[in-house]
This record gives C-alpha cells, sequence and structure tokens, in this order.
C-alpha cells in the first residue's frame, strides 16, 4: 500500500529521517501516522521510540487531534503497566479527566486501572477498583443491580489473580447500569476477536442509524481493506472526489441515504477512525483504530439487538459490554 510508511516498523536512523520526511510532507493525518507509528515501533520492541512519538501527539494542539491524543495516553499507559505502575496510573488517571467521551481509545482503561490498582493491593486501592468495576453501585432511584448486589467482595479478590482477563470482572455479572432502563456506553472487551468486533461495530451503526445526523469515516486503514470492501472504498472514494469534502480521506455519508449508508456500513470495522453523531452534536457511535476501538451509546433494548445480531453473524454476545 501507498501509506505503508508510517506502518513500518524500522527504526534506524534512516529510517526514523524517512519517517520525518514523510510525515512533514502529508497534508492530513500526519497526529494519526504518529500514534500508528509508535503502535508499529513497539509491537517492534523499540518501545523507547514508540513512546516518543506518542508524547508528540500529545504536544500538538490542532482541533481534531484530541482523538489520537486520548489513544496515545491509554498506549502511554498501557506500555508502562508492566514495568512501571506509578507511571501507568498517572496516564490512565490523567485520560479519565479528559472533558470529552474517550472515543479514541479501547474503552477499557478503567478496567485497566482497576487491575493496577488491585495488584498493588491497598484496601484503598481495591476499594477503588471495585467502584471502577461497577460494584454495588446504585442505579438512578435508589435502586441496585440485582447481579452486582449479589456480587460479594471475594470477586474482586480472585479479579487480583486473574487481573490479566479484562473481560473477567464483567463476566462476573459487573453490569450496574444494564438493569436501570437508561443508556449507557457499550464497548468490546480487549478479548473480542474479529468476527464479533466486525459484528458489533456493523450492528450497532445499523441499531443507531435513526438517531444520526452526521456520520465521518476516515477512508484509511492500520490494514490492508479486506477483498470484501474494496468495492465500498472505492465508491467512498468517488464521493469524497465528487462532493469536493475538505479533507480527501474523509468520507461523510448522509445517514438517510440508503446507498451512502451501505458503504458507511460496509467500512465501518476497518476504519482507522469512525464517528457517528446526533442532530445535537452528541457522540453515540464511534470506532477506530481498525476495529480495535469502539464505544456506541445504547439503551437496554439496543444493546440486546446488537447482541443478537453479533450471535447471529458467529461472534461472542457476552464480548459487548457497559462501561461502569
Amino acid at each position: 500500500m501507498a501509506d505503508e510508511w508510517f506502518r513500518s516498523p524500522e527504526w534506524t536512523e534512516e529510517a526514523k529521517a524517512d519517517f520525518e520526511a514523510r510525515l512533514k510532507r502529508a497534508r492530513f493525518h500526519g497526529t494519526q501516522y504518529l500514534r500508528i507509528k509508535g503502535l508499529s515501533l513497539h509491537a517492534a520492541g523499540h518501545v523507547e521510540g514508540a513512546r516518543e512519538l506518542w508524547l508528540r501527539v500529545l504536544e500538538r494542539d490542532g482541533e481534531a487531534d484530541w482523538l489520537q491524543q486520548q489513544a496515545s495516553l491509554e498506549h502511554l499507559a498501557d506500555s508502562y503497566a508492566s514495568t512501571d505502575p506509578d507511571v501507568s496510573e498517572s496516564y490512565y488517571r490523567r485520560l479519565m479527566r479528559q472533558p470529552r467521551l474517550p472515543n479514541g481509545t479501547t474503552m477499557a482503561y478503567q478496567v485497566s486501572l482497576a487491575e493496577l490498582l488491585l495488584r498493588r493491593g491497598t484496601e484503598a486501592d481495591v476499594s477503588e477498583a471495585g467502584e471502577l468495576l461497577g460494584v454495588d453501585r446504585p442505579c438512578r432511584g435508589g435502586s441496585r443491580d440485582p447481579r452486582a448486589a449479589r456480587t460479594p467482595r471475594a470477586l474482586i479478590e480472585r479479579s487480583r489473580r486473574r487481573a490479566n482477563d479484562h473481560s473477567f470482572a464483567v463476566q462476573g455479572g459487573l453490569r450496574p447500569r444494564t438493569f436501570c432502563g437508561v443508556e449507557a456506553t457499550y464497548t468490546l472487551t480487549a478479548r473480542a476477536d474479529g468476527s464479533t468486533r466486525v459484528a458489533a461495530i456493523r450492528a450497532a451503526l445499523i441499531t443507531l442509524r435513526p438517531q444520526l445526523a452526521r456520520l465521518d469515516i476516515d477512508v484509511i486503514s492500520d490494514d490492508p481493506w479486506p477483498g470484501a470492501v474494496e468495492w465500498a472504498v472505492d465508491a467512498a472514494r468517488q464521493r469524497i472526489g465528487r462532493r469536493r469534502l475538505r479533507s480527501r480521506d474523509t468520507f461523510r455519508p448522509d445517514p438517510r441515504d440508503d446507498d451512502d449508508f451501505a458503504i458507511a456500513v460496509a467500512l465501518a470495522p476497518y476504519t482507522i477512525g469512525g464517528t457517528g453523531l446526533t442532530a445535537r452534536g452528541r457522540i453515540v457511535w464511534s470506532a477506530d483504530d481498525t476495529g480495535t476501538s469502539a464505544a456506541f451509546v445504547l439503551s437496554d433494548v439496543s444493546a440486546a439487538a446488537v447482541r443478537t445480531a453479533i450471535s447471529d453473524d458467529g461472534g461472542d454476545p457476552s464480548m459487548l459490554i457497559p462501561l461502569a
């Protein structure tokens, strides 16, 4: 692919110079290129190089940089989790203080912070971890989720021994908002496989369509586009050209147009950045980083519909979880 340069794991002096030259020439998505290059370096063992790039992302001040900055905060926190828990904790807490919905993240950072606290294991840490995981949290009106109310304190102690399993807490019945009859933000656990992610992202987008006033889908992927959606890539790029959109890589389909929406549904699980907003500008659907980061604002009924769709497509519906 033409854009492989920002995914290369090479980090020799020559590779650094080449990356910086290409980055300087990039008209769009420079912040994304820094973050994605950091992911490639981290996967190849160039941890310090990756952290340097993510820190550069945090220094950017563009209006549209906040999504990449949220993701970079999570990357930095994750990169220190096993070697320097205190630094890791500081980045997780910094992420939690962000004023916007954390659409650029995996949406599991609260679970990751809870794991750090459980490993440290003081009484205060265990108590806070319980709050992050939603144990015994009241619903609106004073009622409690019946399953959370029955959850013993031992569940947190068990999760201390299984802290590497991001889905354990929610599989143990910690779903305080699910029974409250209100909307909640849902995400996918780190253990969700590819088929589950594809099905969930598409089903949530379809379920939320009546609420959407605007959709933005970046026609860029961290991986090669699957052959089954190449038609949608071509169609989206043709529409971008015809409509003379400001960004040559961002497709803005009309959610009311069936053809536009079909293209968006096809691309959604594979884009590096997708966002759906209501008429009041509220973000209710997002899918980023080729399906590895997603968040959906769903009612209990909508969440059930999405889980059914995941199951029908051969995925694991238990991987869709509400955030505490």
